[in-house]
């Protein structure tokens, strides 16, 4: 096996993403094989016993054993699964993973949330590029969204909320197209979270949601799919990261 080569697997709520890369002698990464699939690993999700359901599984573990097996096959040295969201909620996540053939280049588990935010912000920093002032880093999951304050040397402070695109979608948005009532319920469901993590991360500092001390903020989406530019940079160092519930 390549000393080079590297795969990382992104399998979330809504979204399974691999991405494989070679780095040079420099330290210097690049892109070699990037792929993203919709599994719905949070789909029909059993609120009260907390188990994933059975085709949802199904469907991951298909894409997961393809994108390890891909992983593989462009002779990566390790890999790296990490599932996020939804598999910490649930009391059957050991599950995702049971269809993966073992080896010495494979680990597999579900992060935590800080692991998560703290994550994030190093790939936002390694695809944006040099950033002179803090910002506000919201990733929008498919069951949860990380609001996290980020500094040029990496994420500072986070909070993690019970916010995604997936359960939301199925417990309000009953009908297609959605109806006025149906909107204006979603609505208020979303602003109330996020002014909840607003308040936890800025406090008394500022007043009305747009008013923080921190630059623009970025946006990802489980919707639009995480960016993939900047394929040649050096990975940061991480500073220390603070939960900010």
């Amino acid at each position: 096996m390549s000393e080079q080569i590297f795969a990382g697997i992104d399998l979330g709520s809504n979204t399974v993403r691999v991405l494989i890369g070679e780095h040079d002698d420099s330290g210097r990464w690049s892109n070699l094989v990037q792929i993203q699939r919709i599994t719905r690993l949070s789909g029909s999700f059993d609120q009260e016993r907390r188990l994933l359901h059975p085709e949802s599984l199904a469907r991951t573990r298909k894409v997961l054993s393809e994108f390890v097996n891909e992983a593989r096959k462009n002779d990566a040295r390790r890999i790296f699964v990490a599932s996020t969201g939804i598999a910490r909620k649930a009391v059957n996540s050991s599950e995702i993973f049971k269809d993966l053939q073992p080896g010495p280049d494979l680990e597999a588990r579900v992060i935590s949330d800080k692991e998560e935010a703290e994550w994030t912000a190093r790939g936002a920093l390694f695809t944006l590029g040099e950033i002179g002032t803090p910002f506000l880093l919201v990733d929008v999951g498919g069951t949860s969204t990380e609001l996290t304050i980020v500094n040029p040397e990496g994420a500072v402070r986070f909070i993690s909320l019970d916010l995604g695109a997936v359960a939301p979608t199925e417990q309000v948005l009953r009908t297609d197209p959605p109806t006025h009532d149906e909107m204006a319920q979603m609505i208020a469901l979303v602003r109330s979270k996020i002014e909840e993590g607003w308040k936890t991360l800025f406090g008394d500092r500022v007043g009305e949601i747009g008013e923080a001390p921190v630059g623009r903020p970025v946006i990802l989406s489980e919707v639009e799919g995480h960016g993939s530019a900047a394929s040649r940079r050096k990975p940061r160092p991480s500073t220390p990261l603070r939960d900010a519930a």
